[in-house]
């Protein structure tokens, strides 16, 4: 199956905007829960 790397990363992306402004309800961990494929390639 193809998927769009480029929409999943923007989507991560989103989704750790979002939580920067919870930090503290998440325990500073936004980045736990995500793809390591998609948080090396949005470090990049």
């Amino acid at each position: 199956m193809n998927y769009d790397t480029d929409k999943i990363d923007e989507t991560v992306l989103a989704f750790l905007t979002l939580i920067l402004y919870d930090v503290d309800q998440f325990g500073g961990r936004a980045w736990k829960g995500h793809d390591w494929d998609v948080l090396d390639r949005l470090y990049e």
